[in-house]
């Protein structure tokens, strides 16, 4: 026998010997909401409780235990419905089901069906931007107890460890289900050596965590190498969603540096006599965490009096805060100013070709008293005294005037006298300090001028 009004698109179910038929529409905006029940025995429709939200057509259903479960569809070909209602034909009664609402948006020309104590529900449309979905959503009737495993976080990052030390990290698993959650092995996928557990984890195995409890699980990174460092840290448990859970662990190692310090970075020798040796030592140090080594150590140039004492054999290493005395030597019979640079190359990353400068000065050699005109007529004699020295300019004649001065070497005026006329003696003394090492002395009288050069002791 025909329904009793046309329909397109409806909703149908069957409850023991009794079939359904409901909902639909005649046309894009005109819904339905009736329902009708099929009488087998009369062979006739019958009008049942109508459908008590808004029409709607393309309506799934499922039956479980006596009731039917309507849900989803569309009205107007633009809204969609995730709500569902329960059918009882025994009571003829409609009941909206909060607890049953769908989970998602495109469900128009869903699918549904019931297999043991679970109804199913999914696939459909979403008719403002036609996004079909292939989902398909699982509802318990009958909740079994289950283990569900949580990781407090699904990657360890250790960031930069130096080589050779060691940082830890805590792995916190959780059960949130509500029963309990059995852990029976843990390992590292790729078994590296270089994560590794701060004790035997298989004298623990297999864990028991009851529901709402956690336990930790240490994990320790050792870098061998400057280099990345990835593993993965896979826990097999009775998880009832899954049964491999996933940590994923990265570092870097970090590697030790050395930081090579020099003593001095100049080295000055001084004013020096001609053929007078003279060496300066001084400390390298490696005051870093790594090894130190010195690849070579030589003069920017070769052609100097500046020598090498140390002979070394090269490369040479030094541990953490050990250091080593190099000493640099200076010889030379020519007077004259010398400069050089002694280069050191090394793994200091900072400075890997560290430089220091040379400096030496040879002075000129002369005697105590140049170009000295010793004869009856005028002589200049010097006198130590203590800590004064006295020149005295000696006549046998009248001097008849003139001027008795010392000057440094670069033409300042130390002290000057008058000598009175006809006197045959001009004396000056000085504190030895007053004096350079190297003066000049004056004597002028007239057209006649006289200089000596001195040479304090």
């Amino acid at each position: 026998v025909d329904l009793p009004e046309p329909m397109i698109f409806p909703v149908s179910f069957v409850i023991e010997d009794k079939g359904f038929v409901g909902l639909g529409g005649q046309g894009f905006d005109n819904q339905l909401n009736t329902l009708y029940q099929y009488n087998v025995t009369g062979n006739f429709w019958e009008k049942k409780s109508s459908f008590p939200s808004e029409a709607r057509q393309a309506t799934a259903s499922f039956v479980y235990k006596g009731i039917a479960y309507v849900g989803g569809g569309q009205s107007n070909y633009a809204d969609n419905y995730s709500d569902i209602f329960k059918y009882d034909p025994k009571t003829n009664k409609w009941n909206k089901d909060e607890e049953l609402m769908l989970p998602y948006s495109s469900t128009a020309w869903p699918v549904a069906f019931s297999l043991g104590d679970n109804g199913y529900f999914g696939t459909g449309v979403e008719l403002s931007t036609f996004n079909y979905t292939s989902a398909l959503y699982k509802y318990e009737f009958v909740k079994t107890k289950k283990p569900i495993i949580s990781l407090e976080s699904k990657v360890l990052d250790f960031g930069e460890v130096k080589v050779n030390n060691s940082l830890s990290k805590t792995v916190v698993i959780r059960n949130l289900g509500d029963t309990t959650l059995i852990i029976d092995d843990i390992s590292f996928e790729n078994k590296i050596g270089n994560f590794s557990f701060s004790s035997e984890i298989s004298d623990y195995l297999p864990l028991h965590i009851e529901t709402s409890s956690f336990v930790e699980i240490e994990v320790i990174f050792t870098p061998e190498s400057e280099k990345d460092y990835t593993d993965v840290l896979v826990i097999h448990s009775n998880s009832f969603d899954k049964e491999n859970s996933e940590v994923f662990l990265n570092g870097k190692g970090l590697g030790l540096k050395p930081n090579m310090v020099l003593e001095l970075s100049e080295l000055d020798y001084g004013k020096l006599e001609e053929n007078q040796a003279s060496e300066i030592c001084f400390n390298i140090s490696n005051k870093g965490e790594g090894i130190l080594s010195i690849n070579s150590i030589y003069l920017e140039s070769s052609k100097s009096p500046f020598n090498l004492t140390d002979i070394l054999s090269f490369p040479l290493f030094l541990e953490s805060n050990e250091e080593i005395e190099y000493c640099v030597s200076f010889l030379s019979s020519k007077f004259g100013t010398y400069t050089n640079k002694l280069i050191i190359e090394s793994n200091n990353p900072n400075n890997p070709l560290a430089k220091i400068v040379l400096l030496a000065e040879v002075n000129e050699p002369i005697s105590n008293i140049l170009k000295f005109p010793q004869n009856d007529e005028l002589k200049l004699n010097t006198l130590n005294i203590g800590d004064y020295i006295e020149f005295s300019l000696i006549s046998n004649k009248v001097i008849n005037s003139g001027t008795f001065s010392i000057y440094s070497t670069n033409g300042k005026l130390i002290r000057s006298i008058n000598i009175p006329i006809n006197s045959n003696t001009a004396y000056m003394r000085f504190n030895r300090d007053e004096l350079p090492r190297l003066c000049f002395i004056h004597y002028i009288n007239g057209e006649k001028v006289y200089i000596y050069k001195y040479l304090r002791d």
